[in-house]
């Protein structure tokens, strides 16, 4: 099912951005590349 790929797309893409967005607050507090909670 089509909707079903764009559902995993959608999501995938959703959580790059929240590591993204956790690395960069991350790099902010000077914590390093990883944030927590991001599953690595």
């Amino acid at each position: 099912m089509p909707s079903l790929r764009a559902d995993a797309v959608r999501r995938r893409a959703r959580r790059t951005v929240v590591i993204g967005i956790t690395a960069a607050a991350s790099a902010q507090r000077g914590e390093g590349p990883v944030g927590r909670g991001d599953g690595t």
